[in-house]
Formats: C-alpha cells, sequence, structure tokens
C-alpha cells in the first residue's frame, strides 16, 4: 500500500455515517491542503435491478485544526457538485491483516437467472455475484457440510447426513467398501445440491472442473470490500467476483474468518471417499484440494449460459 507522512494512504478508509470512503488516488498536494481521488458505494436502481455501486468522490483535506476536518465533493450526473461536512475518522483496510491489502469497487452483475444475479467471467459457466446465504457480496452466508442443503450447529461426523456417525460408515456417494456402503455415485445428485435446491432455476454447484478454471484461469488479488477480506477474481473478459475469506465450521467452532475461504464443488475425492473437492485459499495463494465432507464450507452457485 503506498504510504507518505504528509496524506493519507492510498486504501485508507474515511467513515461519516454509514458511508465510507475509500481513497483511490492523491492527485494534488497543493499549500492549501490535500485533495484525494475516493469512491463510495450509492444506491442507484438498474432496469429492476436495485444494486449498490461505487461512484467517484473528490474529498478535499483542510488543515484547519488538529482533527482534520473533511470536506466531501462529490460529482454526479451532469457535473452536480454536493459538498457533505465530514466529522470523521481515517482507518488503514490493513488493520488485523497481512500487507498488500488494497480496496476493491463493488463487483458488477451481468444479468439475473430465477431472481439471484450472475456475472460471466468469459469462462465456461456464469458465477454468481454472492455467496449461497448472502444478501451482497461481501457478505459470509451459509455454511454448508458436502452433500447436505441446510445450515446448522454442529458440523461433525456424528450430525452429517451420509455418514452415520463415522468416517469411515459412509451412506451414499461413495466408492470404496473401506469407507461403507459402495453407490458409486461420484457426484451429488440435484436433490443434494444445495444451490439447486435453494435457489432453483438452472442454479447449482460448479464441478471440480469449474473451480479449476477460476482458480487457474483468472486474476486473483488479495483485497477488502467494505471490510470484509477476500479475493477479486477477475476473469479473461475483465468482469470479476468477490470471494470473501468466510473460514470455516467444524464441529461447533469457527475458524479463520477473515483470512481462509473454502468453496465446495460436486465432487468427492475418489481415492479418499471421506473427503470432497473444493477450492480454497488465504492471503498467500489459491488451490484445489479435498477436505472432510462433514466440514462446514462455503459455497458459490453457477449456471450455465
Amino acid at each position: 500500500m503506498e504510504s507518505n507522512n504528509n496524506h493519507l494512504p492510498i486504501g485508507a478508509i474515511l467513515g461519516s455515517g454509514e458511508r465510507r470512503y475509500c481513497v483511490k488516488e492523491v492527485p494534488s498536494l497543493g499549500g492549501f491542503g490535500i485533495t484525494y481521488k475516493a469512491t463510495a458505494k450509492v444506491d442507484v436502481k438498474i432496469g429492476n435491478i436495485q444494486r449498490s455501486v461505487d461512484m467517484p468522490f473528490v474529498v478535499k483535506e483542510h488543515f484547519i485544526n488538529p482533527k482534520l476536518m473533511k470536506w466531501i465533493g462529490a460529482g454526479i450526473g451532469f457535473g452536480l457538485l454536493v459538498l457533505l461536512f465530514l466529522w470523521g475518522h481515517s482507518q488503514s483496510p490493513n488493520n488485523g491483516g497481512g500487507g498488500g491489502d488494497s480496496c476493491m469497487t463493488q463487483p458488477s452483475c451481468d444479468g439475473t437467472e430465477n431472481g439471484h444475479e450472475w456475472v460471466d467471467l468469459g469462462l465456461s459457466v456464469r458465477w454468481a455475484t454472492m455467496n449461497l446465504g448472502a444478501n451482497i457480496p461481501e457478505d459470509y452466508g451459509s455454511y454448508f457440510a458436502w452433500g447436505e442443503t441446510r445450515p446448522k450447529n454442529d458440523y461433525s461426523w456424528s450430525t452429517y447426513k451420509y455418514g452415520n456417525g463415522s468416517n469411515m460408515k459412509l451412506t451414499k456417494y461413495n466408492n470404496s467398501l473401506k469407507y461403507g456402503t459402495v453407490d458409486n455415485r461420484t457426484v451429488l445428485e440435484r436433490s443434494d445440491d444445495v444451490a439447486s435446491v435453494k435457489w432453483g432455476g438452472s442454479w447449482r454447484m460448479p464441478t471440480y472442473e469449474e473451480l479449476g478454471e477460476l482458480n487457474s484461469k483468472c486474476t486473483w488479488t488479495w483485497t477488502t470490500l467494505n471490510g470484509h477480506k477476500g479475493y477479486q477474481v477477475k476473469g479473461p473478459n475483465g468482469n470479476s467476483i468477490f470471494l470473501p475469506a468466510a473460514g470455516y465450521r467444524d464441529g461447533t467452532s469457527h475458524y479463520y474468518v477473515g483470512s481462509y475461504g473454502g468453496y465446495w464443488s460436486t465432487s468427492f475425492s475418489t481415492t479418499t471417499p471421506s473427503r470432497a473437492c473444493y477450492l480454497y485459499f488465504d492471503s498467500g495463494g489459491h488451490s484445489k484440494s479435498n477436505y472432510y465432507r462433514e466440514s462446514g464450507q462455503s459455497v458459490r452457485p453457477v449456471t450455465d449460459p
């Protein structure tokens, strides 16, 4: 993150009531103060879709007193200038986290399917703009054990729907006698696909191959969206989604919120059927792997073009 003793760092957040301004650029360091280019969320209606978008603002810092009173000028529409008085504070989005964070603008929306927004990243499927159970892109949403369709309080083998109390007693989606009843189902049926069940229409959970596309064909940038850490994932066509670092659930505990994210696919590990395939990340990188089916992970739905 850029820093200077004489001005706020790029990515700094200025708070004023419910509105938060993210510093993007410092174009002027004049003798009468400092000018910042910033963005803030503004509620707008595009067609029939109501959503918050980032609007450009100009922030003027006057050295009037030690409290650093801020005057905010916002250029909207045909150059309309609205001045707001801001008794605020500034803070770095790096607080409590690793270095290199940036401030992400609100993800775009290309369309809707059955009432839920999707983005075309230039991949084989369209990706939802938010997690299952979330109301806005930065929300963590709900957590689901693999193959289950309801969130719960305890994510353990004793409560897992297809475990019969143990990871060695699977009752469905298994290809090895060592792990329980064999049915040779390797991909979730629609009735066990939580995205299909919750959102309907053509929504579903992504396949392991589709998560692979997201992992290898997109540009990943660790960032912050409205105070929530995660990754901006930019597709080959320049569009992007935000994957929040929602952590995961195990037993009755919640781990690594703000530093880790795990997203289920529709497949289990054929070498270790008690584990399911997923995409995971932290601030240091992202990869495909597998994890225990009874754990509570996030789900990001997809829909076919």
